[in-house]
């Protein structure tokens, strides 16, 4: 059955090598010193000697027992805790900002500030384009043109000519002894068409061959076009939001500085591992 034995921290704590040394790492990933061994001992002894540590080994365990558990639970403690510290470290250490700004923010704007494109590209046109036409057309058949009927042509009526002489019992005086008379009846031309005329198309259009394009014209793009010129302007807003005062700010940051890192993973050690009797 085990038994609980209880040291005080004055019983068995003593500064020897490095086992209550306590690093970070850096932003850049190189470990930093947070407290020495030798400075968490003192610390320790000076704050926390009558608290009690309890050893489970028995009625016959040592101050040289509970030095070795104690010292293993501290180092498995800080492990544990390792990427925690190296935030927290990195955070008061690491970055610079002013305790009495709340906001500190970057905008970067990019604005055009030439308008002009430089060209340097030039196109070269080589070669010629060639058309074979093989394409041809051809006819056949004959186109017939008929005409069937006759055509007539006919007059209707007739002329008279008529020569009157006198008789000779005529007086003594003068008279012609004859008179000529025309006497004329109606008389028409008439023609009569009556032929049919008809055309018979025989003919068959025939085309063969295929034309054919040949492209022996090249481009060729040479040079670069350049590009407009940019310019990036950064604004920086920083300062206080208002919500809380510079007076404020500057209490949170004492506080924050009286109170360092390794005192505060001490602290909370000694709070998980030992108790007041």
């Amino acid at each position: 059955m085990a038994v609980r034995t209880n040291f005080e921290l004055f019983d068995f704590l003593t500064d020897t090598g490095n086992n209550f040394l306590i690093t970070a790492k850096d932003l850049h990933g190189t470990d930093q010193t947070v407290i020495t061994s030798e400075n968490a001992v003192t610390y320790m002894m000076h704050k926390y000697g009558t608290r009690k540590y309890s050893v489970l080994r028995g009625t016959g365990a040592t101050a040289t027992d509970a030095y070795g558990d104690f010292v293993t639970d501290f180092r498995s403690w800080i492990n544990n805790r390792s990427h925690n510290i190296d935030r927290m470290y990195q955070a008061l250490f690491d970055y610079d900002y002013s305790p009495i700004e709340n906001v500190d923010r970057y905008e970067s704007e990019t604005t055009n500030t030439d308008n002009t494109t430089t060209y340097g590209k030039s196109t070269t046109e080589g070669g010629t384009d060639r058309t074979t036409y093989g394409k041809t057309l051809s006819k056949t058949g004959n186109d017939t043109d008929t005409k069937t009927g006759t055509e007539t042509l006919g007059m209707s009526g007739g002329e008279t000519n008529e020569i009157q002489k006198a008789g000779f019992n005529s007086p003594n005086s003068y008279t012609p002894d004859t008179k000529s008379i025309d006497s004329y009846q109606s008389r028409e031309d008439r023609t009569t068409f009556n032929t049919t005329e008809g055309h018979t198309h025989n003919t068959t259009d025939t085309e063969g061959g295929t034309d054919s394009v040949a492209y022996g014209k090249t481009i060729t793009d040479s040079g670069t076009d350049g590009s407009e010129t940019d310019q990036i302007r950064t604004l920086r807003v920083h300062g206080n939001i208002g919500v809380t005062t510079n007076n404020q700010l500057i209490e949170a940051e004492l506080e924050m500085r009286i109170k360092s890192l390794a005192e505060m993973l001490i602290d909370n050690f000694i709070a998980d591992y030992t108790f007041y009797a």
